[in-house]
């Protein structure tokens, strides 16, 4: 092996290296985004449901809001990678 195989070879396992926490952190961020889309879809739907059917309390609201959560809560406990 030349020394330029040799350094291209340590460069590569450098940028390997490098490219496994910005996965990471990259897949932890998408995670949190889709949990502020899911219970935010659940608040909306529910203030929604409220103002058309004319509620005395939001009792729309806070069940979809809570099924958000319980929602982006499966995904994220699915989406653990099983080792």
């Amino acid at each position: 092996m030349t020394e330029e195989e040799s350094r291209l070879k340590k460069l590569k396992s450098e940028e390997e290296e490098i490219k496994k926490p910005l996965n990471a952190y990259v897949n932890y961020s998408a995670l949190a985004f889709q949990m502020i889309a899911t219970i935010g879809l659940g608040a909306f739907s529910g203030h929604w449901l409220d103002e058309k059917l004319n509620t005395s309390s939001p009792w729309f609201t806070i069940g979809l809001c809570l099924a958000g959560v319980f929602i982006s809560l499966w995904l994220l406990i699915r989406s653990i990678p099983k080792n």
